[in-house]
């Protein structure tokens, strides 16, 4: 795996993720071999933290980064268990433009 960081994006490969672009989020997670239902509860936790008023990584977006290491163990990665925690951590991260 191959990264390289600029501002507000983060690329593996030829996968980036840009700050506020909740599908290049879910499409870069897709690709990395989280489970769709994985993602989803991604996606509803962003969403729920931003109807919160959550301007950064809300309280239910860091509970599913809590709980990742479970769904990786679950999911058909298309990398090694604990590079796809990394990656997958730095992406939530890249989306909330927080580097990464």
């Amino acid at each position: 795996v191959v990264a390289a960081t600029a501002q507000n994006v983060s690329q593996i490969q030829n996968i980036s993720v840009t700050q506020n672009d909740l599908p290049s989020l879910l499409a870069a997670l897709t690709e990395l071999g989280l489970l769709d239902q994985d993602i989803k509860r991604l996606e509803e936790a962003i969403r729920d933290d931003e109807k919160a008023g959550s301007k950064t990584i809300g309280q239910k977006t860091s509970e599913w980064l809590k709980e990742l290491p479970v769904s990786l163990g679950k999911g058909t990665l298309k990398v090694g268990f604990e590079a796809a925690k990394a990656v997958a951590t730095k992406y939530v991260l890249s989306y909330f433009g927080l580097g990464g």
